[in-house]
């Protein structure tokens, strides 16, 4: 994973983009110039614990309050990026980390600002694509894009089985033994339907 090391360079939604795909556990730091120092913990490419140096964020629960501070920190113009694998998160992390839509939908990307349409003479028109509701909910749930392929559908399944079946979670409670069968079954259910 290569990432660069100015914020002002990137954005913060392909720094997140680019751990999610890389499904790397660690902290990102930005540090800005004048000192304040903030980090974003990560657990298989997903979110589970944001810090900001200086500032505190209101909200009503703890998912609500990273969602939060992750906005605050978009508004960053330039800080240096790290990214560290050793680094323990702090003891108010999520258990059940944030989904990719929670930290990914919205945010800013750099090709979004460099992109300018070409002029209207050389523009041509791509017919566009459908994506029925079915099969959007079913990438949506997979935590994919309306353009992954079979291969990155068979990858996300298998990431998603392996964090949610039953039978890999022994010292569960039986409610949340039932909880995981629950999206177990509906994670099944979602890939089913992307292959057949």
């Amino acid at each position: 994973m290569l990432l660069p090391g100015r914020l002002r360079t990137t954005t913060l939604g392909d720094l997140l983009g680019t751990i999610y795909r890389a499904h790397a556990s660690g902290t990102l730091e930005l540090t800005e110039d004048r000192g304040r120092s903030h980090r974003i913990h990560f657990t298989e490419g997903r979110v589970i614990a944001v810090e900001i140096d200086g500032a505190s964020v209101p909200g009503i629960g703890l998912r609500q309050k990273l969602v939060q501070r992750l906005n605050v920190l978009e508004a960053i113009a330039d800080a240096q990026v790290r990214f560290r694998v050793a680094l323990r998160a702090p003891a108010t992390k999520l258990n059940d980390p944030l989904d990719p839509a929670d930290f990914l939908r919205g945010r800013r990307r750099a090709r979004d600002a460099s992109k300018t349409p070409p002029p209207a003479s050389t523009r041509q028109v791509q017919p566009a694509r459908q994506v029925s509701t079915e099969r959007h909910a079913a990438l949506h749930l997979l935590g994919l894009s309306q353009y992954a392929d079979a291969t990155s559908i068979k990858q996300a399944y298998r990431r998603l089985v392996r964090t949610y079946h039953p039978d890999l979670h022994p010292q569960a409670t039986d409610s949340e033994r039932r909880s995981l069968a629950q999206r177990f079954a509906a994670i099944t259910q979602a890939y089913q339907r992307l292959v057949a």
